[in-house]
């Protein structure tokens, strides 16, 4: 990274932050439809609920690509990282929870390959509403899944919170803006 380049480093994680806010206000809109029942067409909400939740997934990734790149840009990263004081766990570090939706297919695979060897099982998937399924003695999958209770995003057991996510996508806001000012 050289002076040219670390602006532009800095806008589109910028970019990416204001990509993130959006999805965040969309998916919490959309909860508070679904939940005090004014929604007409409750298909449509889910389906864009989980359009929202993959573009957050997808921001939050692109912000980590630029902070914490592969092998051959790590310096990039690690000095980016430190002028901009992040701690060393964050929101942006794991691509853990985009990886899986990326790779839903393959989790598909996994989970009937591992799970159901001569047993039944339940497969639920785009849930974003409370569900608890007990007493059943065969395997579940929540794969994609929702808990508005908890204001948490799964899939399976890998989660992401998004009350953490707004607080440290405007964490990092403020110490990029601030950043990006001091060098105008």
């Amino acid at each position: 990274m050289d002076d040219r380049t670390k602006p532009i480093f800095l806008r589109e994680v910028q970019r990416q932050i204001s990509f993130a806010e959006i999805a965040t206000e969309e998916m919490m809109s959309i909860t508070e439809s679904v939940i005090s029942n004014s929604v007409t067409d409750p298909e449509k909400m889910q389906t864009l609920f989980w359009y929202a939740a993959q573009n957050l997934l997808i921001s939050l990734a692109n912000i980590s690509k630029v902070l914490y790149p592969s092998k051959k840009y790590y310096r990039r990263g690690d000095a980016l990282r430190k002028e901009l004081s992040l701690p060393v766990e964050n929101v942006f570090k794991s691509r853990l929870l985009r990886n899986s939706f990326e790779h839903f297919d393959e989790r598909i695979e996994e989970f009937f390959m591992s799970a159901t060897k001569g047993k039944g099982s339940i497969f639920i998937d785009t849930n974003m509403v409370e569900i608890k399924i007990t007493g059943l003695d065969m395997p579940i999958a929540y794969m994609r899944n929702y808990l508005p209770s908890e204001r948490t995003l799964y899939f399976q057991d890998v989660k992401l919170n998004l009350d953490t996510v707004q607080t440290e996508l405007n964490e990092l806001k403020e110490k990029l803006n601030k950043l990006i000012k001091s060098a105008e």
